[in-house]
């Protein structure tokens, strides 16, 4: 990797478990243009063009 995505947004419900953005997985689509990234900190996935 050359580039780096800061992941941000606003934090889910539960104050002890959700402090801070926590991505924990990268998964590459099909056609391997972009990466899908869940983010347990704010409950979203998040896509990333390549």
């Amino acid at each position: 990797m050359t580039d780096y995505a800061q992941i941000t947004g606003r934090l889910g419900p539960h104050k002890i478990d959700q402090l801070s953005p926590k991505p924990h997985q990268a998964v590459f689509h099909a056609g391997g243009k972009r990466l899908f990234v869940p983010n347990k900190g704010t409950d979203r996935w998040f896509s990333v063009r390549l």
